[in-house]
């Protein structure tokens, strides 16, 4: 049963299974197209980039079944009216109701060459697209065949009620752009032609300008005068607070100093003794004197010196 199994395995087919993830699967072919609104088309902004956006939708769907590869439109959105030196260059090629096809092209062309451009210029006009012989009210119109070699320019009508028709005049356009000696039976559906158109459409490595800021606004020349502001509400009086005045302390009245101390008054002559006698009882009397009372302070006088004579006592010896 294992020999059958190991044995049924080496019957199979070497096949070589590839990953969606894988970069030759995974990479499409991708063509840049630059669409230029001119200023005749007479819509707004939302249902120019509405129409724009269907067109090169279903453009990328008949791409892909005429060269059997999916092919991507990078696609990015322009308006004349934002480029003067457009504007100037436009103003001689349309003559309405018609644009000049032949000026229109190599003016485009000439203008584009000389700065970072992208794969297609495709200019979205409103004015009738008419070259006096067999093109007349004409959806598209193109007649270079350099695609991915050098810029090519085209036209495109504005028209929102043939956007289908005009989505498969564009991959018409394009693929009338693709140069014959590179791909010969680009118009015929042979087996090799979607290895060959993938081939070719890599060669294609257009790329947008990047936009610069446009001028500063000129300043006003309007000047606003404000309005003075109403004067304020008076202010209420305010009462004055008291200050508390420093208070300056009150010197103090030097108290008077005592007078100096008097001197005593020297002492007065004892009195004399009594002499003994006998068989006499002697009483003795002692006398208290009282404390003169305290003089009141006068003024210093002048001390006086007293001699103090002492009597001279009998002697009854």
């Amino acid at each position: 049963w294992l020999w059958l199994m190991y044995a049924g395995v080496e019957c199979l087919p070497n096949v070589r299974l590839r990953s969606r993830q894988e970069p030759e699967v995974q990479k499409t072919p991708t063509v840049t197209i630059l669409y230029l609104v001119d200023e005749t088309v007479n819509a707004t902004k939302k249902d120019v980039e509405t129409f724009i956006g269907f067109v090169n939708y279903q453009a990328q769907q008949y791409l892909q079944s005429y060269f059997h590869i999916q092919t991507t439109l990078n696609n990015k959105t322009k308006y004349i009216s934002d480029d003067s030196d457009l504007r100037t260059l436009m103003q001689s090629n349309n003559k309405r109701p018609y644009v000049y096809l032949e000026g229109t092209i190599s003016s485009l062309t000439s203008y584009f060459t000389e700065r970072t451009h992208p794969d297609i210029i495709c200019l979205v006009t409103g004015n009738e697209i008419s070259d006096g012989n067999g093109v007349r009210k004409g959806f598209g119109y193109s007649e270079q065949t350099t695609l991915c070699e050098s810029v090519v320019t085209m036209l495109l009508a504005y028209s929102p009620n043939d956007h289908t028709l005009i989505s498969q005049m564009l991959a018409e356009l394009i693929r009338n752009s693709v140069n014959p000696t590179e791909v010969p039976y680009v118009h015929q559906e042979t087996p090799d032609l979607a290895e060959k158109m993938k081939e070719y459409l890599s060669k294609c490595n257009g790329k947008f300008e990047e936009e610069e800021p446009g001028p500063p606004p000129p300043p006003s020349t309007t000047t606003t005068t404000k309005e003075p502001a109403p004067p304020a509400p008076p202010v209420p009086p305010v009462e004055p607070i008291p200050t508390e005045e420093p208070t300056t302390p009150t010197p103090e009245v030097p108290k008077p100093q005592p007078p100096p101390p008097v001197p005593p008054p020297p002492p007065g002559p004892e009195p004399p003794e009594t002499p003994p006698v006998d068989n006499t009882t002697t009483t003795t009397t002692t006398t208290t004197t009282k404390a003169p009372p305290a003089p009141e302070p006068q003024p210093p006088e002048q001390e006086e010196t007293t001699t103090a004579s002492t009597p001279t006592l009998p002697d009854y010896c």
